[in-house]
């Protein structure tokens, strides 16, 4: 995979999915191939993999309502 803004723009609607590791073995060593040369992309994802461990330490012990993991990761997306 070439370094293009096609790729980070790819690798970053699968950002969520690799980092929940719910991708295929192909998809993630083809977005880990793109992080070797990508310092952006590599941030990024550092940056969301940080927020994701401090959010599930902050909220390991409560009980989070229903429907907002994803209210989240569409809000994310509008952003994004």
């Amino acid at each position: 995979m070439e370094n293009t803004e096609a790729d980070c723009r790819a690798v970053l609607e699968q950002l969520y999915l690799y980092l929940d590791r719910e991708l295929g073995a192909s998809s993630v060593a083809e977005i880990d191939r793109h992080l070797d040369l990508c310092a952006d992309c590599l941030r990024h994802i550092g940056f969301e993999r940080e927020v994701l461990t401090i959010v599930g330490r902050k909220c390991r012990q409560s009980e989070v309502p229903a429907g907002l993991a994803d209210q989240i990761r569409a809000r994310l997306r509008e952003i994004l």
